[in-house]
């Protein structure tokens, strides 16, 4: 099948950005009518695109919940025209551009904070000793997180370390327990309430899901 990651681009102006999209999510439409595919295996193919950008953006920790993508993955799956689907696809994918484009021009002290809990979220870290680290009150980087990052700094913090748990879980020789310390948590009780709230299930349940 023909799948080619799509790339953003920074330093242009949204026309050029929209056009590079355009184009190349053209391509890779023509690229499957071409092959001859029926248009569920199309729809496929567009819905599977999506998902892997929706994931690049749960990775990095982009909150796109105001996406109505359940709403656009209907529509394609209802949808028959070539260019409807086209329209449908640009219209997630320019949402998902600009999350990245509004990710990549955060304020200096969110990016430094940003950067330190990736490094460490599997330490003992808070509010406090991050912002020890970026050389503000702990008071003023809980307001500008909040401000920068629509979601306050604990609940990032949390977010990073499921993330960061489910990869590790894949890994069947490591105990629950130890999952939970490498990311953080010292308290396995804690660490399993704190993976349901953001994904519905256990780290036992997770794993057994995969």
């Amino acid at each position: 099948m023909p799948h080619k990651r799509l790339r953003f681009y920074r330093g242009k102006n949204l026309q050029a950005i929209q056009e590079d999209l355009n184009k190349k999510v053209e391509n890779f439409l023509n690229a499957l009518y071409k092959g001859g595919f029926n248009k569920w295996f199309v729809k496929a193919s567009i819905l599977v695109l999506l998902g892997n950008l929706m994931k690049a953006c749960y990775e990095k920790n982009l909150d796109i919940g105001d996406i109505a993508l359940e709403k656009a993955f209907e529509d394609i799956l209802k949808a028959d025209r070539k260019e409807t689907l086209k329209s449908l696809s640009l219209s997630v994918i320019y949402k998902i551009d600009e999350k990245i484009e509004r990710a990549g021009n955060k304020n200096p002290i969110i990016k430094g904070a940003i950067e330190y809990i990736d490094k460490n979220y599997n330490k003992d870290i808070s509010l406090e000793s991050v912002a020890r680290e970026v050389y503000v009150t702990p008071a003023y980087l809980s307001i500008l997180f909040k401000k920068e990052m629509n979601i306050n700094f604990i609940n990032y913090l949390h977010k990073v370390r499921v993330e960061k748990a489910k990869k590790l879980l894949e890994d069947r020789s490591l105990k629950t327990y130890q999952v939970a310390n490498l990311v953080g948590f010292g308290d396995e009780k804690y660490f399993s309430q704190i993976f349901k709230k953001y994904t519905g299930l256990t780290p036992t349940q997770y794993r057994d899901s995969l």
